[in-house]
């Protein structure tokens, strides 16, 4: 899933723009959908969001309206309620505020069931609530996951009602017609990574930090078996650097520390070497 952080801080600066009108439409994954000529949609890549990866852009006129991104599940990901009910302890345990709203379900023209979840988000670190809508389409041996992220604050029944038209036309493609994935910049650092600090008094601290795919990263810091610090957040690639934007820890960060930048020195195997801007102290992760 991508990080709702990056997505609160989309702006327009959009790039490699494709204009969908009433034609087949396929998203990584194998998810077709063939979009009715009265939505006004573009299949493109939102810099801010992802540099490689495309989303489906809605629009009014030049005014953006939401964002439609989709993944395919691991295999045994069918059960919505289940997926649903994770998703939303899991963005709670990166410290936000998840509130749930309207849900159902509906039919396709395919052996796909859709399935749908409006939720809303708030961040400590962000001033504005987020709004999004998952969509969990499954024929009960493959699953697709697509997030709608409102961008213009006004159209919240219009996303809920566009995306399920949208994904009534959805189906399974298979084959050569199916885009090859391009790789996500943080995909070489997700993992579970130790880090020790030793210092001149014997206290050495060691925190375990994961880095997940879902853009949510957990800090766990010990001294000698006790808890010293734990942080959750989430996490992004910029450039050569990992961004990372606490929203919440134990003790709680100042507001000025919540979000830090590392330069990436380098990546050798599942040894990681960064270094604090802008300090400059380096440090090494150990990926388990």
């Amino acid at each position: 899933m991508n990080s709702i952080v990056r997505k609160i801080a989309l702006t327009l600066a959009l790039l490699m723009a494709q204009q969908i009108q009433a034609q087949s439409l396929v998203l990584l994954g194998g998810l077709g959908m063939t979009p009715d000529a009265s939505l006004d949609l573009t299949y493109q890549v939102v810099k801010e969001l992802d540099e490689k990866e495309k989303v489906v852009a809605a629009w009014s006129g030049d005014k953006l309206l939401y964002t439609v991104s989709s993944e395919r599940l691991p295999a045994g990901w069918t059960d919505p309620d289940a997926y649903f009910k994770g998703l939303m302890r899991d963005l709670r345990s990166t410290g936000r505020t998840v509130t749930t709203g309207r849900s159902g379900t509906y039919t396709t023209g395919s052996p796909l069931t859709g399935h749908y979840l409006e939720y809303r988000l708030k961040d400590a670190a962000q001033p504005e609530e987020a709004t999004m809508v998952a969509h969990f389409l499954t024929d009960g041996s493959t699953a697709f996951l697509s997030i709608a992220t409102l961008i213009d604050a006004g159209a919240a029944d219009q996303m809920l009602n566009d995306t399920q038209r949208l994904f009534k036309t959805a189906s399974v493609v298979t084959g050569a017609a199916v885009p090859p994935a391009e790789p996500r910049a943080e995909a070489p650092y997700v993992g579970t990574w130790t880090m020790t600090s030793a210092a001149a008094d014997d206290k050495t601290t060691t925190a375990v930090i994961a880095l997940r795919e879902d853009g949510s990263f957990s800090v766990d810091a010990r001294m000698r078996g006790k808890p010293v610090f734990r942080g959750v957040g989430a996490w992004w690639v910029a450039g050569n650097r990992l961004v990372w934007n606490y929203t919440g820890s134990t003790p709680e960060l100042p507001v000025a520390q919540r979000k830090e930048e590392d330069d990436i020195v380098r990546l050798e195997g599942n040894r990681l070497r960064l270094r604090a801007v802008p300090s400059g102290q380096e440090r090494e992760l150990v990926r388990e």
